[in-house]
């Protein structure tokens, strides 16, 4: 057996003759892993503590896989899930596509098979979660030299004082890599599986007023007007928005996106910028 854990697995089918030989076989290869026998059970476990990877049944008694695999989306947005099925169709091939099921195993499988299918899923994961640091680390590394043109080659458009642009009253807005959800007051990675972070209302409503106008720069005291209506000198302003910046590129770190999407143009005030450049 494997000193060293290789992740955490959660294994759900009601039959016991299956169940219990693959948590058996999981657990010599080094991972932590744990056993149940219907959905609902699995998702108090979800609920306890988080998992890397999901191992499911379609057919069970109760609660079905493809229901389960919907609830488990909700509460852990980027578990991994491979799905185990003897009664393969389009139905339940459509329904793995839809919950994003990592890989899908028609019974009988050998525990090998299986085994060894975990252990690329994860790898996988793992490679992409290393690619994605490292984009990151040279996205640090190229924003500083964009800051740099931003200040001394190429200003960007900045709005006239005289006509402040009006936030958008879109419910969701999206700037690429960012999604922001004003209903739910939470901001997620757009098109990728992300635990959604919270913002308070004065968060949102500065990221709301920037992502509603991207590439364009705000001082501090359009903010105020535009986030909230305040009409105060720019000093003032910078006191009131500064904390709501630093915050906002503390959860962009926390979600995986480049904090300095969110960037000072020095003397002028704050733009957000897209991954993709500017597009208009």
């Amino acid at each position: 057996m494997k000193q060293t854990s290789q992740g955490r697995l959660l294994v759900v089918d009601d039959e016991a003759h299956i169940r219990r030989p693959l948590v058996r076989a999981l657990e010599l290869e080094g991972y932590q892993v744990e056993g149940v026998a219907s959905a609902e059970k699995a998702l108090a476990r979800l609920r306890q503590k988080p998992y890397d990877l999901m191992l499911v049944d379609l057919r069970m008694p109760g609660m079905g896989g493809v229901r389960l695999m919907e609830r488990a989306r909700q509460i852990h947005p980027d578990l991994l899930i491979i799905v185990l099925t003897g009664h393969a169709s389009l139905e339940s091939a459509i329904a793995a596509i839809k919950t994003q099921a990592t890989d899908y195993l028609l019974k009988p499988a050998s525990t090998r098979e299986i085994v060894e299918t975990v252990a690329s899923v994860l790898d996988a994961h793992r490679q992409t979660l290393r690619r994605r640091r490292l984009m990151y680390l040279i996205g640090q590394v190229v924003n500083e030299f964009r800051e740099q043109e931003i200040l001394v080659d190429k200003p960007p458009v900045v709005v006239d004082h005289s006509e402040d642009p009006l936030p958008s009253k879109e419910s969701v807005l999206i700037v690429p890599p960012l999604l922001l959800d004003r209903q739910r007051h939470v901001l997620m990675l757009a098109g990728v599986a992300s635990d959604p972070i919270t913002l308070t209302d004065g968060e949102q409503a500065v990221l709301a007023c920037l992502m509603s106008h991207p590439h364009h720069v705000f001082t501090c005291s359009q903010i105020a007007r535009v986030a909230w209506g305040y009409e105060v000198a720019e000093q003032q302003a910078k006191n009131m928005v500064r904390p709501h910046i630093s915050r906002l590129r503390q959860k962009f770190e926390t979600l995986g996106a480049d904090p300095y999407l969110l960037r000072t143009v020095r003397g002028r005030g704050y733009v957000l910028v897209s991954v993709f450049g500017e597009t208009g």
